[in-house]
């Protein structure tokens, strides 16, 4: 017998890089390129460890206060116009996330988008996606005064959604969004992708291994699931052995 995963809940938020749209190696890319760009080099693992965070967070990772001060502001936007030319439009969705918004809202549900990312990422994401007409509203950085993995963006989505917190549920796929999920009391779903998900050919594989979703002190147990993607997105969230875990779990 399968289970609805979403029925405990009134509304779920959906983290959209990486977890709807298969762009987490482009942003990696596009920070390296930036960074070698103001004669900063850092490893593509040390890079993609921070994925999932905003560019205000992000870039203190890597910055000192001084350089923060002196050329911070001017990476971020390099760093985002190069994103937004060369990157974005080879971003491609991943398979059948329109025909889960669809199931999600015929159960009488809400849906709203949560990124770190920047408003014009979203609303490109979201035209990709064909999802427009499903969704209640979005989150971007720039609704928060500090991004993942501070609690500030799904606050801010509690607030838009008229819900609270026993009443959503967060789907992302970095320990970043099940880290600000947890400071906002609410439940949260880690989403991990594996090797036979669409990804570019030349770019090297990534996935959030489940020991980062414990490092935050979050199990499986408490609204919690670990799941990798091999069949299209709405059968995973469909499947009745992922559903169990958490639909009868309790909110974190």
């Amino acid at each position: 017998m399968k289970h609805n995963i979403f029925a405990p809940f009134r509304a779920v938020i959906f983290d959209l890089d990486g977890t709807l749209v298969d762009s987490n190696e482009f942003h990696i890319d596009s920070w390296d390129r930036a960074f070698r760009h103001f004669g900063k080099t850092f490893s593509y693992e040390e890079l993609r460890k921070q994925i999932g965070k905003g560019s205000d967070n992000y870039l203190p990772q890597f910055l000192t206060p001084k350089e923060m001060n002196e050329f911070g502001k001017e990476l971020d936007q390099y760093r985002s116009d190069l994103f937004k030319k060369e990157y974005l439009p080879c971003v491609k969705p991943f398979p059948s996330v329109r025909e889960l918004f669809e199931q999600i809202r015929g159960d009488g549900k809400q849906i709203l988008l949560a990124s770190s990312g920047k408003k014009p990422e979203t609303k490109h994401y979201t035209k990709l996606l064909q999802i427009e007409d499903l969704i209640d509203g979005q989150i971007t950085s720039e609704d928060a005064n500090s991004s993942k993995p501070a609690p500030d963006i799904f606050n801010a989505a509690l607030a838009k959604l008229g819900v609270s917190r026993n009443e959503a549920i967060v789907v992302g796929d970095t320990r970043f969004d099940v880290e600000a999920a947890k400071k906002a009391g609410l439940a949260a779903i880690g989403f991990l992708m594996n090797k036979r998900c669409a990804r570019p050919a030349h770019l090297p594989f990534i996935a959030t291994p489940p020991i980062c979703l414990q490092q935050v002190g979050i199990r499986p147990r408490r609204g919690l699931g670990e799941f990798r993607c091999n069949p299209p997105l709405l059968s995973v969230f469909q499947s009745s052995a992922f559903s169990c875990r958490t639909a009868s779990s309790t909110p974190v």
